[in-house]
């Protein structure tokens, strides 16, 4: 037995960016935050059939990685 896998879903990645504040704004919508989480997961197809864990669910690392992608899109691609 091992520790239940972390899987977080559209509904609650769409929860916390609207808490984040002045991260969304009229040039940077939470729609462009789904494409970078849909690349992200096209990525990792291994993790995919290892945990075989929901489509639309993203994972610990996927997150991780996802945060670190919307920032780099937000503040230093945009400047």
């Amino acid at each position: 037995m091992g520790s239940a896998l972390m899987q977080l879903s559209e509904n609650t990645l769409t929860e916390f960016f609207n808490s984040c504040p002045g991260l969304l704004d009229q040039n940077y919508i939470l729609y462009f935050i789904f494409i970078q989480q849909r690349f992200i997961k096209s990525l990792d197809k291994e993790e995919r059939v290892k945990y075989k864990n929901i489509p639309d669910n993203i994972i610990r690392h996927q997150f991780l990685i996802l945060l670190v992608k919307v920032a780099k899109d937000k503040y230093l691609m945009s400047k």
